[in-house]
């Protein structure tokens, strides 16, 4: 993405074929599943144009002037990137709503460190983080990767060029054990940690290696039709990646030895002017110039893609990807022209050192980052000043939330109320938990409540982040009825023994969790409750055998009341509830009570961010802009389902459904936001349920959080 291909206009036009499947595949990712491997195109291609450099310049002087380096790389790469991140920055703080300005800025910190492939691993790994929306710098990932490769290579390649008289055998050398050693963690690490291996440096290091182990091999003589053979070899291995690859592709692992293969393939054939060779197209002016703008093009297509749907709100995705295309190029044009070339060519910059650079880019940097900051500092203030708006009063304060819908004197509606959570703080407005990663099986416990050696009870809290919603509720019937609660949490992984239809690793992970957290119960007659829910759109594996009719009754009767989310199938429905069933069958029978949360409504998925957009009034309201249809919203769900149909020890406790009216799932309750995201409930919201969770259960006379304390 990132470094100039002097007269071998073949690499150019391979430039072109790798950012138009990359830009192509995030418009339209249905028609080009696998249009991602256009990336490791440019790793291929950095690794091989850097090395080269590098060699050349150890054979003409027999060292590297590293700094030198540095500052090449920061006037070829830096202006261009911070430009984007600073025009993405004010296109964000113009058109985003407030809610996405935290994360925002977040990633622009990230991206202008190029650290940026080091917080998506994190957060892809951190089941908090891993469903924020996409941030329009998120793409910085793969030129972080690029930047850490710089950093490292050159001292490598020194270091080759030290060690022996026979540098180009030394350097052979020391690129081959990168390239062996990373494909082999590439590999292994896919298959274990997928979400994080992507990101990577070292998993991604070995196709740089590649690139670079071609820059030691001469130059090979072969006749055109050779050469156009392997050209036309390489673009179809990219292609067809392109095409068979999906999202659900484990990689990059070994699959991404298709594409880095094709790359290389057309590295090692060279230009022909054959008539049957690529060139005869790739050649063609405009497939040049976007050979030569296509850093440029990277950098600017992603923030287009996320922010415009903002800026110009009811436009068709054929409208939108058209001017995505169209703005992409227009602005790859002018950051070309007016950012790339004249900074790169400074004679200033070219004729005082490195230091100078250097300086500069790290003051560039520094301002960038201060941007960020900004942007997240006036977010923040504006979540505090909406806390601090107006108190409640009395009666406000007694009708907050649910207590506007359960409470037994009624509630009128308070349209200059002030909504808390406010959309900007609604995301982060979850309990403090211990909940564990997806990919860990080991049985992480956190406790609340009254201390165990005084408390009347101790109950359980166990399952997803679907039975973490519910923990502000349970701790105020703790609170009132002087219990110790344990909270045993698993991020995707409810308490069942049905296999969740997802990653072999997550779905072996969540088995393990599911019997230790069996053994643990065993070993805790402690224990008297349990509370337990689960997302009503998890997945279940099918079971190989029918399920019993009892089953299979109350499932197709649930589904022809409530409706089932549109990639569950019955067959899919009916494992969960048989899982759910076998899960509280094999409970110790010291557990008089199993709670089944009925999962509550599911709104739309952009919930936060449209009432981010609604004035004040509009969200005291109810925020009915951003609601949906009942029938939409409240699903049929396994966990009632199997409750229904369990022993007399299960409860079914349905605090969803009326929460509802005939028509609508409203976002906003008694001025209290429900949702923090597009299927969990506000901390704030979920306090409010407590009194009437402990109702249903048989503890009366729970008072009304008071939330100006909370």
């Amino acid at each position: 993405m990132s470094e100039e291909s002097g007269k071998r206009r073949d690499l150019q036009a391979l430039r072109f074929l790798a950012v138009g499947v990359v830009v192509a595949y995030h418009i339209a990712p249905g028609f080009i599943p696998g249009g991602y491997v256009g990336v490791d195109v440019f790793f291929v291609l950095s690794g091989f144009l850097i090395t080269a450099a590098l060699l050349r310049e150890i054979e003409r002087s027999g060292r590297v002037r590293i700094l030198a380096f540095w500052a090449r790389r920061a006037r070829r790469l830096l202006p261009a990137s911070l430009v984007v991140i600073a025009a993405t920055l004010i296109a964000a703080y113009v058109w985003m709503p407030v809610t996405q300005w935290v994360n925002t800025a977040r990633h622009a910190g990230a991206s202008s460190l190029y650290i940026e492939n080091w917080l998506l691993s994190f957060d892809a790994v951190d089941y908090s983080a891993a469903e924020n929306a996409a941030t329009p710098l998120q793409h910085f990932w793969s030129l972080s990767v690029e930047e850490q490769f710089y950093l490292v290579w050159p001292i490598l390649l020194l270091i080759a060029g030290l060690a022996a008289a026979r540098r180009i055998w030394a350097a052979r050398a020391i690129i081959g054990a990168v390239l062996l050693l990373s494909l082999v963690l590439s590999i292994v690490l896919t298959g274990a940690n997928p979400a994080g291996a992507y990101f990577f440096t070292h998993t991604r290091a070995w196709e740089f290696a590649a690139g670079a182990l071609l820059a030691t091999v001469p130059a090979l003589r072969l006749a055109d039709r050779t050469r156009s053979a392997l050209a036309w070899a390489g673009i179809v291995a990219v292609l067809v990646a392109t095409m068979t690859f999906t999202g659900a592709t484990p990689f990059p692992g070994s699959a991404a030895l298709l594409p880095v293969a094709g790359a290389a393939l057309v590295i090692v054939a060279r230009p022909s002017d054959a008539w049957h060779s690529p060139m005869a197209l790739g050649r063609l002016a405009p497939i040049q110039r976007i050979g030569d703008t296509s850093y440029s093009v990277y950098l600017w297509h992603w923030p287009i893609i996320i922010i415009l749907p903002f800026a110009w709100p009811g436009s068709s995705g054929l409208q939108q990807g058209i001017v995505t295309l169209a703005l992409t190029v227009l602005m790859a044009e002018l950051s070309y022209r007016l950012v790339e070339n004249p900074v790169r060519s400074a004679r200033f910059l070219t004729t005082r050192g490195p230091a100078l650079t250097i300086g500069l880019t790290v003051a560039a940097s520094a301002l960038v980052v201060g941007g960020a900051a900004l942007l997240q500092v006036d977010a923040q203030r504006q979540a505090e000043e909406t806390r601090l708006a107006a108190p409640d009063s009395p009666e406000l304060a007694q009708c907050r939330g649910a207590q506007a819908v359960f409470s037994a004197d009624g509630c009128a509606e308070y349209s200059d109320a002030v909504v808390v959570p406010a959309p900007v703080a609604a995301p982060e407005d979850r309990p403090a938990t211990c909940m564990q990663q997806q990919d860990v099986a080991e049985v992480r416990v956190c406790e609340s409540g009254a201390p165990l050696e005084d408390a009347t009870e101790v109950v359980a809290l166990i399952g997803d982040s679907h039975t973490m919603h519910w923990i502000p509720a349970v701790r105020v019937v703790a609170e009132a009825a002087g219990w110790h609660v344990v909270e045993v949490l698993k991020g995707s992984c409810p308490f069942t023994d049905a296999v969740r239809l997802t990653s072999e690793e997550n779905s072996t992970s969540c088995t393990a969790w599911n019997a230790g957290v069996h053994g643990y119960l065993a070993e805790h007659p402690e224990i008297t409750r349990i509370f337990t829910s689960a997302s009503a759109m998890n997945p279940y594996v099918p079971l190989e055998a029918d399920a019993p009719d009892a089953v299979g009754d109350a499932v197709e009767a649930a589904l022809s009341s409530r409706p089932a989310s549109r990639d569950i199938s019955a067959e899919q429905a009916e494992a969960g509830v048989v899982g759910y069933l076998s899960a509280w069958e094999r409970l110790p029978d010291n557990i008089a009570h199993v709670y089944a949360l009925r999962d509550i409504a599911r709104p739309q998925p952009d919930v936060v961010d449209c009432m981010a957009t609604l004035d004040a009034a509009q969200l005291a309201e109810g925020a009915r802009d951003c609601a949906i249809e009942t029938d939409e919203s409240l699903l049929a769900d396994p966990v009632e389902i199997a409750a229904g149909i369990a022993g007399e020890r299960v409860e079914v406790v349905d605090l969803a459904t009326p929460l509802c009216s005939e028509d609508l799932c409203r976002p906003v309750i008694g001025a209290v936001a429900i949702y923090r995201d597009g299927h969990h409930m506000t901390r704030t919201f979920s306090l409010t349920l407590g009194p009437e969770l402990g109702r249903r259960i048989g503890i009366d006379g729970i008072p009304a959080p008071d939330l100006s304390q909370q």
